[in-house]
């Protein structure tokens, strides 16, 4: 993939994350990744899995921001399902 790719997957969890994700358990929350690493390490996942992901963030900013890195990152496929817009009906 890339040199980043190759960092990633050298990181020590990254083996138990894929192994956890194989086994169809949930994985949990990526937290304190900076950049575009945790872009990095979802497509990695999903193309070490060979097999999509569900990716839930916090708003449509964030998910703008994941979309673009992801696509950075070679993952070719990327569905984006935009926040619904609630209104009260009465």
């Amino acid at each position: 993939m890339s040199l980043l790719g190759d960092v990633v997957r050298q990181i020590s969890a990254y083996p138990a994350l894929l192994e956890k994700l194989s086994r169809g358990e949930t994985a949990g929350t990526v937290a304190s990744a900076a950049g575009s690493l945790p872009a990095t390490l979802l497509a990695l996942l999903s193309g070490d899995l060979a097999r999509p992901l569900a990716i839930v963030v916090a708003d449509e900013r964030e998910a703008a921001r994941l979309l673009d890195d992801l696509r950075a990152a070679g993952l070719s496929s990327v569905f984006h399902a935009p926040a619904p817009s609630l209104t009260l009906s009465r």
